[in-house]
């Protein structure tokens, strides 16, 4: 006789098992979302970031490009005047003309009122181009300081920048060089670039051939002493007969 057997099940272990393993689901996908949460929030402000970081790039630039156009604009404006000065001239040069007939002149007279003549076609047929050369010139001044080394026929040196000058004794180049060297301390902070003209007078060669050393020494110790700050270069112009390029504002200290 064959006996039967009873198969029983505990499902209250499995139940646990499965709450268990069902929790742990739980718990891992929602340590996952809040993971997922954090990234993006955090790829969110990353974009908000960069945004605000363009606007104000982009707003830096409109600022800077308006400021420009507001100096073109003025430097049109500027210009314009001023040619439109210089095509009315004589209503000034013909008051001088008068004066000069009247002073029994009147070769100058005439000389004079031909000049301006000259000056007014020179400008209605050439206005474009004097007007880029204006713009050129205004630009070239914000960057560029001029200063000006002048040797006189006394065989003294002047150095100036307009505002401020040295008149200096020397008898040799590396003299020179320190004197001129020290006298420019005293100089109003240039701008980038600094150009050196170097003119003089009806001097003596041996004087000429010293101030031609004694400034490419001095651009060296300006440049060492600025240590990139501002760059320093010269031109020799040479002999002027009429004096200084730059007319000095107060008499040599």
């Amino acid at each position: 006789m064959i006996t039967r057997r009873r198969l029983s099940l505990q499902l209250t272990p499995l139940l646990d098992l499965l709450l268990i393993v069902m929790f742990s689901q739980y718990i891992e996908n929602r340590s996952r979302s809040v993971q997922a949460a954090q990234e993006l929030q955090a790829e969110r402000d990353a974009v908000q970031a960069e945004l605000v970081t363009e606007k104000q790039k982009l707003q830096s630039l409109k600022n800077t490009l308006d400021q420009r156009y507001q100096s073109l604009l003025q430097q049109h404006r500027d210009t314009g005047s001023l040619l439109a000065q210089a095509l009315d001239l004589p209503s000034a040069a013909l008051e001088e003309v008068l004066k000069l007939r009247n002073t029994d002149r009147p070769e100058d007279a005439d000389r004079l009122e031909q000049a301006v003549t000259r000056l007014q076609a020179e400008l209605r047929q050439n206005g474009d181009d004097v007007f880029r050369f204006f713009i050129k010139v205004d630009e070239m001044q914000k960057h560029v300081t001029m200063w000006e080394v002048h040797l006189q026929e006394n065989g003294k040196c002047l150095l100036q920048d307009g505002s401020r000058s040295a008149l200096l004794d020397f008898t040799s180049d590396v003299e020179l060089a320190q004197k001129l060297f020290e006298a420019s301390k005293s100089f109003a902070d240039p701008h980038s670039l600094v150009l050196l003209l170097v003119t003089w007078g009806d001097a003596r060669l041996g004087d000429q051939q010293q101030t031609r050393k004694a400034v490419a020494e001095l651009k060296q110790k300006l440049e060492r002493d600025a240590s990139g700050r501002h760059l320093y270069d010269y031109v020799i112009l040479g002999f002027r007969p009429a004096g200084p390029v730059i007319t000095p504002a107060s008499a040599p200290r």
